[in-house]
């Protein structure tokens, strides 16, 4: 990158909305907001310099597919509820509200981020999709890949894999058992 005097300053957070700032011509309508116009242009120069054909896209962060995979990926990743959401125009700011329920400032169930409103096939009377073990690898090498990954494997579980599990997890007994789906309980995780 040119070098600019010092080091970007520290911005205050910023008053307008992405789309108010795609609006306005402000390069990074997402990604941008935290830099002056002038930095976010910088940037954007040297990647279209470093990369024939770039384009900043409508959020300063490429093409739509590139846009596309960073927002799927932004939210909720490590584990943090997202700082605010826009929900019909209002900012929300969900690891605020959450904590002030009584919640905390991550979500570390065993058995990840799950809704109660999760529509699946069987709910409704549809079979669900059994594939062989070996299109099911493809299924999740393609989820992979598409969040970034570079391979995927799988091994059988058998006697010799389980002696590399640990007994406990966050003061709950892990144990293995015939079940359909993995469960969480007071006492136990359960892996299927």
């Amino acid at each position: 990158l040119p070098k600019m005097e010092g080091t970007f300053p520290y911005q205050a957070r910023p008053t307008l909305s992405a789309q108010e700032r795609y609006a306005m011509g402000i390069p990074g309508g997402s990604s941008g907001v935290w830099a002056s116009p002038e930095q976010a242009q910088v940037l954007f120069d040297y990647m279209k310099k470093e990369f024939q054909g770039w384009d900043p896209g409508y959020a300063g962060l490429g093409d739509n597919r590139t846009t596309a995979l960073f927002m799927a990926t932004k939210f909720m990743r490590m584990g943090m509820w997202p700082g605010e959401i826009n929900m019909g125009g209002k900012r929300v700011n969900v690891a605020q509200a959450i904590s002030a329920a009584g919640g905390t400032a991550t979500f570390t169930s065993f058995l990840g981020l799950r809704s109660s409103e999760t529509l699946r096939p069987q709910d409704f009377g549809v079979p669900r999709w059994e594939g062989t073990p070996e299109e099911n690898l493809l299924t999740l090498r393609q989820v992979v890949r598409f969040l970034g990954g570079c391979d995927v494997g799988a091994q059988e579980m058998d006697s010799d894999v389980f002696k590399l599990f640990h007994e406990t997890s966050g003061g709950k007994q892990l144990v293995i058992e015939d079940v359909d789906e993995a469960a969480e309980t007071a006492t136990k995780l359960v892996i299927p």
